[in-house]
């Protein structure tokens, strides 16, 4: 018998799909988990759902409806190919005891309802740290699992000293790599230069800012874009903010009328986080131009997928030494150049490793492989089918 496998209005979520938005108005969208599905659609022993919720509806509040997001669900999934392969239901009375619910925090009020739900229920977390405390709290208690890409339940860290739940259950799952990612240009043909990349987002809760004293996600990334004087010669940069050339407008009232103006307005005018810089940019080419990158990680101690991706593109990428790499069993100056995180000791590095070409290439070679038998599709795909699967 087949495991039934529900997801909770995976169709508004932009890091595993395509949304109707990606569709109707060629919004670029990062899909980061998509392999993910593709992973279990391809196995014999599951079957997967999409349990749709009236938050599930991509009009503005106020105006939400069941049965628009049933519709925008079956939409959805047939333009990214799935079709019938993935059910949309709407009454989670259908999910039993011996089912499976796999959800993502960050989707806002889509693990609301995990409450009501008895089954075993994992809830992946990327991007929470971009939502208010309160609100993954309350949708994060109930869960019986988390996934994460990297270990970040120690003390500090906001969301072990406030947000989980008494008990749960852990699994570590590394970023997917996509095929794409490859070698074209040997490294010796390579600018003997370190390349930075990555979007330069704001945390936006102040919870979170109060807590790490930062509204930036990605605190080095700043420091890059502001210092590309200071590493000329050395790193160039090709960060790009999240916001950049936005005139969004805030919603200031609680008036229906004004919000649904503001909400439309930001969608199809100001077009927020649409990074028209970021996505321009063929990141795999841009990748086999450098001999070393550097992709600073986040604040909460995650890492960023793009360092996996350069190493995969054969540069020596530089990061950390901390456990976000260790805990996969990357090891520092074996597999990629560890720095401390300072501006100076980045360029100390990139200087020092430009005189060494031969221990460069040793560490891109070294960290190429890791990656290659580690973070490609088939590896993560099986890995994540396993953790699902689990008893």
């Amino acid at each position: 018998m087949k495991k039934k496998v529900y997801m909770i209005n995976a169709h508004r979520n932009g890091l595993l799909i395509k949304d109707i938005f990606n569709f109707w108005f060629n919004v670029p969208v990062g899909t980061k988990y998509d392999l993910l599905i593709e992973g279990l659609l391809q196995r014999d022993d599951i079957q997967l759902y999409n349990l749709v919720t009236k938050d599930g509806c991509s009009m503005p509040q106020g105006l939400k409806n069941l049965f628009v997001s049933y519709l925008e669900s079956k939409y959805v999934l047939h333009k990214n190919g799935y079709g019938d392969k993935i059910k949309t239901i709407t009454n989670l009375k259908e999910i039993d005891h011996d089912s499976v619910v796999w959800t993502f925090a960050h989707v806002k009020r889509s693990a609301t309802i995990l409450k009501d739900i008895s089954c075993r229920k994992f809830v992946m977390l990327n991007q929470f740290n971009f939502h208010e405390v309160n609100e993954i709290k309350s949708e994060t208690s109930c869960a019986t699992d988390f996934i994460m890409e990297a270990n970040i339940f120690k003390p500090g860290n906001l969301i072990y000293d406030y947000i989980l739940p008494k008990s749960f259950n852990f699994h570590l799952l590394p970023y997917t790599v996509k095929e794409r990612f490859v070698v074209k240009i040997p490294i010796t043909e390579r600018k003997p230069l370190a390349i930075a990349t990555g979007t330069l987002a704001l945390v936006g809760t102040e919870a979170h800012k109060n807590h790490y004293g930062t509204n930036l996600c990605h605190k080095m990334r700043k420091v890059i874009y502001d210092n590309v004087d200071f590493l000329k010669g050395y790193v160039d940069s090709c960060i790009t903010p999240f916001q950049e050339n936005s005139k969004a407008k805030k919603n200031t009232t609680n008036n229906f009328f004004v919000r649904l103006y503001t909400s439309l307005y930001n969608t199809f005018i100001a077009k927020v986080g649409s990074q028209k810089s970021y996505f321009s940019i063929n990141i795999v080419d841009k990748y086999n131009e450098y001999q070393m990158a550097v992709v600073p990680e986040e604040y909460i101690e995650v890492p960023a997928i793009g360092a996996f991706e350069s190493m995969a593109c054969g540069c020596a990428m530089i990061g950390l030494n901390h456990t976000m790499y260790t805990d996969f069993g990357l090891v520092p100056d074996e597999h990629y150049i560890s720095y401390d995180g300072t501006i100076e000791d980045l360029k100390k590095k990139v200087a020092y490793y430009q005189l060494h070409t031969d221990e460069l290439e040793r560490i891109a070679t070294n960290g190429r492989l890791f990656v290659e038998n580690n973070f490609r599709s088939n590896q993560l795909q099986e890995r994540f089918a396993q953790i699902i699967l689990s008893d």
